[in-house]
């Protein structure tokens, strides 16, 4: 298990880099697919696949602090397709999304003006709150029907929300 922003009932499970996730993988991206053309536009040729993974919100899971999965760069260095595995309907916890805030200007205000607050490695990365700059952004939630393809750069602000579900 990564360790991430974690709370309970929460885990990122690590697939292996062969068989299966990677034949799924292989009909994602594969010829006649969408999502590779978009990601070859979108990465280059030369981009490189880092992890398989599923992502398990539980029922009784927390909601996230918000966070990006990489810290600023001037160049994204990460791109994350979630792939829905099944519907994933509000009351699930679906990734809570603050579109455009994988600028430089939008991370040093959500880190205070201190840009190595976003470089912690601990899996906490406790951000101070801004609530004013939070209260200017758009939010889009992640609610994805199964086979759904959610793109982002991991520069983006986002956070699992809570998974108010009795089951799911």
């Amino acid at each position: 298990f990564a360790n991430l922003v974690l709370v309970s009932n929460r885990c990122d499970l690590l697939l292996p880099l062969h068989g299966p996730p990677v034949d799924a993988l292989g009909e994602l991206l594969g010829e006649g697919s969408v999502l590779g053309p978009l990601l070859t536009e979108l990465a280059g040729d030369a981009a490189k696949l880092q992890e398989i993974a599923c992502l398990i919100s539980d029922p009784g899971s927390k909601q996230q602090p918000i966070h990006p999965d990489t810290p600023f760069t001037s160049e994204p260095t990460l791109y994350a397709a979630f792939v829905a595995l099944q519907d994933v309907s509000l009351e699930m916890g679906p990734t809570v999304y603050l579109p455009g805030t994988h600028t430089h200007e939008c991370h040093s205000s959500f880190y205070g003006g201190d840009l190595e607050r976003g470089k912690d490695q601990t899996g906490l990365r406790q951000a101070p709150i801004a609530e004013a700059f939070l209260q200017t952004r758009p939010v889009v939630l992640g609610t994805l029907k199964a086979g759904d393809v959610a793109l982002y750069n991991q520069q983006v602000l986002h956070c699992g929300s809570a998974n108010e579900s009795p089951d799911r």
